[in-house]
């Protein structure tokens, strides 16, 4: 699946970033989009459905994948963009329950070097999830200056994974900074099967795989091992 997820995003960065603006379509999606760089991060912005929304009412959600270094355009084509993507078939569908039938969409990379984001050159070592957090904040800023007409709109942050750190500490740093006229108003946050601390989770393993939907006592049958 890594590798396939490699292989199509290559495919979206070169379909949709020759243009920052273009009507180049993966499975006939009738959303608008665009794609580029932000403060040299990477991103892919749809808009949602106008049809099936109503345009006054429309939230921005962007979404962060986790890693740290995993892209989130694996979010945008294997769980809630426009399209998916069938590795069977090794083609696009539609995808009906797209989060874009009532939000504006979009998937960053992020930190710096992850996707196709540019690697800034800096020691590895200066790098922490504050750092990150402060130039997601940058790149955000940045979007609502290119789409002032989206500056009222309600912003939610979204993610997984390692997202369980990104997304809560972009929040803050977010609802720290100074507003401008281009700060977006943020509404809230969710973080979906997130790391959110190494020892809790390790330490919950065994509990947890006691009760689960199987009626299958892993502990046992660890011990019969």
């Amino acid at each position: 699946m890594i590798i396939s997820c490699v292989i199509v995003t290559l495919g979206i960065l070169l379909l949709y970033l020759p243009s920052t603006r273009n009507e180049a379509m993966l499975c006939g999606e009738q959303e608008k989009k665009e794609a580029g760089y932000l403060d040299e991060l990477n991103y892919l912005f749809y808009h949602a459905r106008y049809s099936e929304t109503s345009r006054d009412l429309i939230p921005v959600v962007i979404w962060l994948s986790g890693g740290p270094g995993c892209s989130s355009m694996i979010g945008a084509i294997f769980e809630n963009g426009p399209c998916m993507y069938d590795e069977e078939t090794r083609r696009f569908h539609p995808n009906p329950f797209s989060w874009s039938n009532a939000a504006h969409l979009i998937y960053i990379d992020q930190p710096y070097g992850t996707g196709f984001s540019k690697r800034k050159l800096v020691p590895l070592r200066s790098w922490n999830n504050q750092i990150a957090a402060e130039h997601l904040r940058k790149c955000i800023v940045s979007f609502f200056r290119l789409h002032s007409e989206l500056q009222k709109s309600s912003l939610y942050i979204f993610g997984e994974s390692y997202a369980g750190h990104f997304v809560p500490d972009i929040a803050v740093h977010l609802l720290n900074s100074d507003m401008t006229r281009w700060s977006p108003v943020l509404k809230g946050i969710a973080i979906g099967n997130g790391f959110v601390s190494a020892r809790a989770i390790m330490s919950s393993y065994v509990e947890y795989s006691r009760h689960n939907d199987y009626h299958v006592d892993f502990w046992q049958v660890r011990l019969k091992v």
